[in-house]
């Protein structure tokens, strides 16, 4: 069974890729967190910053994520991508979020199927790429994604990732498993490669999947499993962990290295470090009070110093049983 690191805006970006597949080299590949092109005429190179190649040489395979509204913006940016050593896409039709969802692109989609035949079309138009859909049940409804499903046939799009959950659910509630089975029986006659994605945080909940589907699909994605606990793509793929505290510390400490040489000053480091901070501590046993203090530092000094109590006295679980949806939004006062 094949690994993918699902796009997570805003963290699984180029540096945290490369420091990830240093320390953890398991995922076969990944897709890239989108970027979104408007204009032709607007294309710059900021927009390729984390896709250029001398970014990712030491790091995981990827492919592009693309979010959009209209196929025609698709242009030069896929000649662009085509320079850069790309022959594979990936359009964001699953992101729930409102600010996205507003501007009629992501999760929006669905409710647009006039809108997806006329992206479908320019974007399998161009034989350079293959192309691949990251989608949803629906907005609301989640047997809309049967409305979808002709048109992802219709295109020969060769590959649909299915989150099982609809848009409003955000990542409440569980993913519905008997669902993506459902949608992978209706469209197994067909060319397409399925991929299942959603809720994947432990050894268990990955050899359940990968039982259940034997024989239908060959990828999961996972996403804020390895967040949650970064060996676990190591633990799937039959890695034997003897001090996983000690390589937790490792990889985040150099992660916190990485982003201190690339960004100017400390804030930004410090909200980086913190958002993974905000999964990572569910792994970890007796840790409330420790990734508390983590979450309240104002400068690095303050955060390295708690990052080391809470290892000094706290105890990464890789088998800890993690099942089904997890919150990261308290707030830890």
């Amino acid at each position: 069974m094949q690994l993918i690191l699902a796009p997570l805006h805003g963290i699984t970006n180029a540096a945290f890729r490369r420091v990830y597949h240093k320390h953890f080299p398991y995922f076969d590949s990944a897709i890239a967190p989108f970027v979104s092109p408007t204009a032709a005429q607007n294309i710059g190179k900021g927009l390729f910053s984390d896709l250029l190649p001398n970014v990712n040489e030491k790091s995981m395979p990827i492919e592009p994520q693309v979010l959009l509204n209209n196929g025609d913006v698709l242009y030069p940016f896929l000649d662009k991508l085509f320079d850069l050593g790309y022959t594979k896409f990936n359009i964001n039709m699953g992101c729930p979020a409102a600010v996205v969802v507003k501007k009629n692109k992501g999760a929006a989609l669905l409710e647009r199927i006039d809108l997806i035949d006329k992206i479908l079309t320019v974007a399998t138009a161009d034989k350079r790429f293959e192309v691949s859909v990251k989608i949803r049940l629906g907005m609301i409804d989640k047997r809309r994604i049967y409305d979808v499903l002709p048109l992802i046939v219709k295109h020969e799009v060769n590959t649909l990732i299915i989150h099982p959950r609809t848009a409003v659910m955000q990542y409440a509630g569980e993913a519905d498993v008997e669902a993506f089975e459902e949608v992978v029986k209706e469209i197994s006659s067909n060319a397409v490669n399925v991929i299942y994605n959603g809720d994947i945080f432990s050894l268990a909940k990955f050899n359940n999947l990968s039982s259940r589907f034997d024989g239908k699909i060959n990828s999961l994605m996972i996403g804020r499993g390895a967040l949650v606990n970064p060996l676990l793509p190591g633990l799937i793929k039959g890695e034997k962990f003897e001090n996983p505290t000690l390589k937790v510390y490792g990889f985040i400490d150099d992660l916190r290295k990485e982003y201190q040489s690339l960004y100017f000053g400390e804030k930004p480091v410090l909200g980086k470090m913190k958002e993974l901070w905000t999964y990572l501590r569910i792994s970890f046993d007796g840790s409330e009070k420790y990734v508390k203090k983590i979450l309240k530092s104002q400068s690095l000094y303050s955060y390295e110093k708690h990052c080391e109590e809470l290892f000094e006295n706290s105890a990464f679980d890789c088998n800890k049983k993690i099942f089904g949806n997890i919150q990261t939004d308290e707030q830890w006062e």
